[in-house]
């Protein structure tokens, strides 16, 4: 599967490659790969999360020095919904991939979570948010999203 400007629609030609790169992360780890019926399933999720979190995903993310890092790659994305809206969980490469396999949690609000040890990448979005490594202040609610605790940190 490829995605083409003749298979979709309204898509830049920088869209087109992240939902291409979007997709054979996917395959490569999906167990079923060689079921047509899951490859057309996993293009479908695609296709549907892209449009709903693409603009949520930011060029850039701060660091606590106040220097910012440069996303260069959205390897995956997922989303999930709460009650504040549509949550974007991305699974990012950072400084040109010299820290690859980043997950961010970005609200509706703006907020990013970003897992806490970039020198261990991730290899995909895990269903259950409790196997990535947050930043000491958060932790990972009933509703399965990570959130900072509330108080002065």
């Amino acid at each position: 599967m490829q995605y083409t400007t003749e298979n979709t629609e309204g898509y830049s030609s920088e869209d087109l490659a992240t939902l291409n790169g979007i997709y054979e992360h996917r395959v490569a780890h999906a167990e079923q790969r060689e079921n047509p019926d899951v490859l057309q399933q996993i293009s479908e999720e695609i296709l549907y999360d892209y449009p709903l979190v693409r603009d949520q995903v930011p060029d850039a993310i701060c660091v606590d020095d106040g220097d910012s890092l440069q996303i260069s790659t959205i390897q995956d994305l997922n989303v999930r919904t709460t009650p504040e809206g549509l949550v974007a969980l991305a699974l990012v490469d950072l400084d040109g991939g010299d820290l690859p396999g980043v997950l961010l949690v970005i609200y509706p609000d703006g907020e990013i979570l970003a897992q806490r040890d970039w020198q261990s990448p991730v290899d995909a979005i895990p269903m259950d948010l409790t196997e990535i490594q947050w930043p000491n202040n958060v932790i990972v609610c009933g509703d399965g999203l990570p959130r900072y605790l509330p108080g002065l940190w």
